[in-house]
């Protein structure tokens, strides 16, 4: 049983990387479009609360992703109504927009 369990469990966790794997190919546009964003701006900010209530932003998961990346870093800010979270660049988020940049040169 437990070689079985094993075998299930990769499995689901192959399925689960080419998933994830397809979504970052068809998406990598849109990543390098919100780096160019924040590099423009010099930061992003995005609500996420708004007097208590989610906005349920979609372009949070793709902050996420490049925040785990390394590539993006944020800070959360409070006010008295709203949760925010800001994101900048981090060296390595720098370092890739200047090959990005290159690229399209």
């Amino acid at each position: 049983m437990s070689t079985e369990l094993k075998h299930l469990l990769y499995h689901r966790i192959c399925d689960d990387f080419e998933e994830s794997l397809r979504l970052i190919e068809d998406n990598l546009s849109r990543y390098v479009e919100l780096l160019l964003k924040v590099d423009e701006h010099q930061s992003w900010p995005i609500v996420i609360a708004v007097q208590g209530q989610d906005t349920k932003d979609a372009t949070l998961k793709d902050f996420a992703l490049l925040e785990n990346a390394g590539l993006l870093e944020s800070q959360t800010k409070f006010t008295h109504r709203n949760v925010d979270k800001v994101f900048v660049l981090t060296e390595k988020g720098k370092k890739a927009i200047g090959k990005i940049k290159a690229e399209k040169a």
